[in-house]
């Protein structure tokens, strides 16, 4: 649930997700991280609710890459400053 609700950018299902105990860094079955699926969605109040929570921001994709770099890759530099701020 917390995946997918990354994935969307639902902030509120993100926050109600992480209060109900979901791990900010648990894979869905492809491999990625809640804070993987936000970020490649460009979304940014949900990317920062995970960090808020704790997802850790070195934590790589199911393809390897890193938030930093899917961010990168999107030219999201909104993103990108967020990531380095929480010592991307």
């Amino acid at each position: 649930a917390l995946s997918r609700a990354a994935a969307l950018g639902d902030e509120a299902a993100v926050a109600r997700s992480l209060e109900e105990g979901a791990l900010p860094d648990m894979p869905d079955g492809s491999g990625y991280a809640p804070l993987a699926r936000a970020v490649h969605g460009g979304h940014f109040n949900a990317a920062r609710a995970l960090l808020k929570a704790g997802a850790w921001v070195h934590l790589t994709s199911g393809d390897g890459a890193s938030p930093l770099e899917i961010a990168a890759r999107a030219g999201d530099t909104r993103l990108v400053q967020l990531l380095l701020n929480a010592s991307a």
